[in-house]
């Protein structure tokens, strides 16, 4: 039987005051969803404390362990895979996962970029700084979160203690639990990661990290290969050395294709024009280091308004986290234990809850908040999980026992089951799959009843599931329940007639 509390974030689960995490530079973790927080060492770098300093002492140590070790190193092998390649740690709970923390890989990815640009990063270390992050610089692909999760690694005994302190000082002993973590810190005698022991927060016999709030960044890194391809065209006037200049302005100029207007004079290119050529640019060997060099030369004069200024102080979105907590208090309301027969009456007596927050009491409003995207099948999966509590059936989420996973099976013992499936009306597959899908995944599931509930946001998704209906044998539109999340046909109450 499930608790009548459902908990959002860290400080909810672990019972402690937001403003003392605040207080303690913690972030307030989500436990439902990943935050599209990043580590970014350029913040490591530019801080004055001198536990960052000794962090950034450390990152560039491995880094130039690399370069030592990588011409001994064959891609793919297992200690390339060992040194190179590292996996996401999902207990920070930061990143691009929607859903959970399981992440969205690309750690390999990170670790061929490394391998490939080493020498281009750590060759003009004798007169400035080497920042990891230039590798998304010189390789297309690296976003912050490969960046973040690589970084994460290199400082993970940092971020594991910083953790355990805080745990062993305001966590209760009921939440906390001593866990082996395995690669937490780099023995330079013997090559290699190792386990290490920690006092740390148990979420579901898993432990959680707290990152603190001053080197998280909510988007780009302050390093990124975005903001100076933007910048790029503005570069050639600024150069001391009138040879390079006279390069650059060749490449930059000569190379965009000539258009002229209806008189003959030659046009402005497109920002899109500039864009690809100063990618080409960038992207060759005769120019992309000093690119780097002076990028570099750039964030370096920004330091200390990055220290002064904390413009880089990351913040939740609170307008996700409000939201999502208002449709969770809806969820909840008077959604009492009910006297179901069956797992199927119990999943529909839920569903046509679901259904009536969200048309008759503005949850539908939360599906259209302007720079929040909640029109998504697992945003659904994750508001019906809050639907299922007091009550004695077993629910279970992505379960898969042959032909793919479904989205919920309902069960009370192995003769009482159900399937429940949940679907966008703007789907392209959605005839295909109401036809097909959900019976296949049902015969490899000893035949359970289906439930079918269907989205729509707008009144061009409507007509078109409704059509979908009229093009469909009864029997797979049946079972099947519509819930109407549109902002357009639901007036206030005072303007209803």
């Amino acid at each position: 039987m499930g608790s009548n509390k459902i908990d959002l974030s860290f400080s909810d689960y672990f019972n402690v005051d937001p403003e003392l995490l605040k207080q303690n530079n913690l972030i307030d973790l989500s436990i439902v969803y990943d935050l599209p927080l990043f580590i970014d060492p350029f913040l490591i770098f530019a801080s004055e404390k001198q536990e960052y300093k000794e962090l950034n002492e450390a990152i560039l140590k491995y880094i130039e362990f690399l370069y030592a070790e990588a011409s001994k190193i064959r891609i793919g092998s297992p200690n390339f895979k060992h040194l190179f390649v590292f996996k996401e740690i999902k207990q920070n709970w930061l990143g691009y996962s929607t859903i959970g923390n399981k992440g969205c890989g690309g750690s390999r990815k990170m670790g061929l970029a490394l391998h490939k640009n080493l020498q281009k990063i750590l060759e003009k270390k004798s007169n400035t700084s080497v920042h990891i992050e230039e590798v998304s610089l010189l390789e297309d692909g690296i976003g912050a979160d490969n960046i973040s999760d690589f970084v994460t690694r290199l400082i993970l005994d940092f971020l594991l203690s910083t953790t355990e302190a805080f745990t062993l000082k305001y966590i209760s002993e009921d939440k906390r639990k001593k866990f082996s973590i395995q690669n937490a810190h780099f023995n330079y005698i013997l090559k290699r990661w190792m386990p290490k022991s920690y006092v740390l927060p148990n979420y579901k016999n898993d432990f959680v990290i707290l990152t603190p709030l001053d080197i998280l960044v909510s988007e780009n890194l302050v390093l990124n290969k975005k903001e100076l391809l933007n910048d790029i065209e503005n570069i050639p006037p600024r150069l001391s050395n009138e040879e390079l200049k006279g390069a650059l302005n060749k490449y930059f100029y000569e190379k965009l294709p000539e258009k002229l207007d209806a008189k003959g004079e030659r046009k402005e290119n497109t920002k899109e024009e500039k864009l690809h050529y100063a990618r080409e640019a960038f992207n060759s060997e005769e120019f992309a280091k000093f690119f780097i060099k002076l990028y570099l030369a750039k964030k370096e004069e920004l330091k200390d308004v990055i220290l002064s200024e904390k413009i880089h102080t990351p913040k939740k979105n609170t307008m996700l986290e409000r939201k999502a907590k208002e449709i969770v208090d809806l969820l909840q309301l008077n959604n009492q234990n009910y006297e179901a027969k069956s797992s199927f009456e119990e999943a529909i007596n839920r569903v046509n809850h679901m259904k009536k927050v969200i048309e008759c009491q503005d949850g539908y409003k939360i599906f259209h908040v302007p720079g929040i995207n909640f029109q998504r099948e697992e945003i659904l999966q994750l508001f019906f999980k809050f639907v299922w509590y007091i009550t004695k059936y077993d629910v279970n989420s992505e379960v898969n026992n042959g032909r793919g996973p479904v989205d919920f099976k309902i069960s009370y013992g192995a003769n009482d089951q159900t399937i429940i499936e949940f679907k966008l009306a703007s789907n392209k597959k959605l005839k295909q799959n109401l036809e097909k899908q959900t019976e296949i995944y049902a015969a490899a599931n000893n035949n359970p009843k289906i439930l079918k509930v269907i989205f729509f946001f707008d009144e061009k998704e409507e007509e078109r599931v409704c059509n979908i209906f009229k093009e469909l044998d009864k029997k797979h539109t049946e079972n099947c329940i519509l819930i109407d999340a549109r902002s357009d046909n639901k007036p206030s109450a005072s303007n209803a007639k």
